[in-house]
């Protein structure tokens, strides 16, 4: 329950911050997440693939607590297998670049998703 606390604190604190759209190198922020993950449980042995350069057009901030959130739920979930795998990455889909964060933990089935979400359209810098 503190964990959930100290969480939604973080989120209002963010939410309150104006919105700064900078670069950011997701693939050190997906790192140091997981650094923190494994200091917290070091004798747990994790499967992290993160792809480099992944770079985009977000707030920092706002980043570390999507990363802090999927890395935390990844972990959690994979919990009970045997070879537990999370990947951070990219796909290229209808003209646009997808991040993902994705494991092989417990899941739900994906017939059961709604498929809202569009690709973010790639622009050049």
């Amino acid at each position: 329950m503190g964990e959930l606390i100290d969480d939604l604190l973080s989120l209002s604190r963010v939410g309150r911050a104006g919105l700064r759209r900078e670069p950011v190198d997701l693939t050190s922020i997906a790192r140091a997440v997981f650094d923190e993950l494994q200091k917290k449980d070091p004798e747990r042995r994790v499967n992290l693939r993160v792809a480099e350069r992944l770079l985009a057009q977000a707030d920092n901030g706002l980043m570390r607590v999507l990363f802090d959130n999927l890395l935390g739920n990844a972990w959690k979930f994979t919990a009970k297998v045997s070879e537990p795998r999370i990947e951070v990455g990219t796909d290229q889909q209808q003209g646009g670049t997808i991040f993902f964060v994705r494991d092989n933990g417990a899941g739900f089935d994906m017939k059961l998703c709604r498929k809202s979400l569009s690709p973010i359209p790639t622009t050049s810098q």
